[in-house]
């Protein structure tokens, strides 16, 4: 009987030091992979920072746009002042038409430009979210 009981100790050991063997394997294969883990981490953080670059560029792009056309749309106000000056100073309908039909183009070319700024704030709200 003490013969079968230390048999018995001798087979528990030796499950236990196989079941150590077996996680011993295991984390050696994890420590193996982690260089290949690592790697795709750092080649995803490399992308994700080309993309912010990316964003960074495009919205000093979309800042830029929107200052040109902001003052594309204050040279046009100061024309549309001009135009309506002088057609106070005129004396015939022609030329009080021909400087009404400028003023009108001066608006349009406004509103076109607001248009641009809409679509420029746009794309900045779409690239933030």
């Amino acid at each position: 009987m003490l013969k079968l009981l230390k048999m018995q100790r001798d087979v528990d050991n030796l499950i236990a030091v196989q079941d150590a063997d077996k996680e011993i394997r295991r984390l050696k294969d994890e420590v193996a992979a982690l260089p290949k883990v690592v790697a795709a981490i750092e080649a995803k953080l490399v992308g994700t920072k080309a993309a912010l670059e990316k964003a960074r560029g495009a919205a000093k792009a979309d800042e830029a746009a929107k200052r040109q056309f902001e003052s594309v749309m204050q040279d046009l106000q100061g024309k549309i002042s001009k135009y309506r000056d002088q057609s106070l100073a005129e004396k015939t309908n022609d030329q009080y038409k021909a400087l009404h039909h400028e003023i009108q183009f001066a608006e349009k070319d406004i509103q076109a430009n607001e248009d641009k700024i809409l679509e420029v704030m746009l794309n900045v709200d779409n690239r933030d979210k």
